[in-house]
């Protein structure tokens, strides 16, 4: 369970392995009714990039870079701040990405242009559950070392790319 105060969980990749990836994949499981969160953010090591998931009044959004420009993929169809359990699966292809919410129709964008857009989230340094440690998933960004829109609730079965953060932490890795 997340508080929403000034902690979160976070899994650092060791500095002789920062993955570059072509394609994500990740799940998150949560209930909250809170409205602004983050979910799940992913800080690069390469200035630009980045990957976070979060509610804004409570409705899902998804916001990253991969080098060229923002992506935003929101879904307004239902407020997801209910206190009841949500499933959501995010498939990321080069720029393109699949959004999947409970037992909802999927939502795909594929970004205007596509010809000339960076495909790869390039040398990912932190992956941080409960909140995140800049605001590049905000319009305007201020860029400081704490804690941002921390998350209240529960999550489970959080997978990054087959990290399973929560569970490694529940058997006694040290990150």
């Amino acid at each position: 369970m997340f508080d929403s105060s000034l902690s979160a969980i976070y899994f650092e990749y060791p500095q002789s392995f920062r993955p570059s990836t072509n394609r994500d994949e990740m799940a998150i499981g949560f209930r909250t009714r809170q409205a602004t969160a983050v979910l799940l953010s992913v800080q690069c090591n390469v200035d630009g990039d980045f990957f976070t998931v979060f509610l804004r009044n409570g409705h899902l959004h998804v916001r990253y870079n991969l080098g060229s420009r923002d992506h935003n993929v929101g879904f307004s169809d239902a407020l997801l701040n209910d206190d009841k359990h949500h499933a959501v699966i995010i498939n990321r292809h080069e720029a393109n990405l699949t959004l999947y919410i409970d037992d909802r129709e999927a939502i795909h964008y594929t970004p205007p242009g596509r010809d000339t857009e960076l495909v790869t989230l390039n040398m990912q340094w932190r992956v941080i559950i409960g909140a995140s440690f800049n605001l590049l998933h905000h319009t305007k960004r201020w860029k400081r070392d704490r804690l941002y829109d921390g998350y209240s609730g529960f999550m489970s079965g959080v997978n990054f790319n087959g990290l399973m953060i929560l569970d490694m932490l529940a058997q006694g890795c040290s990150f």
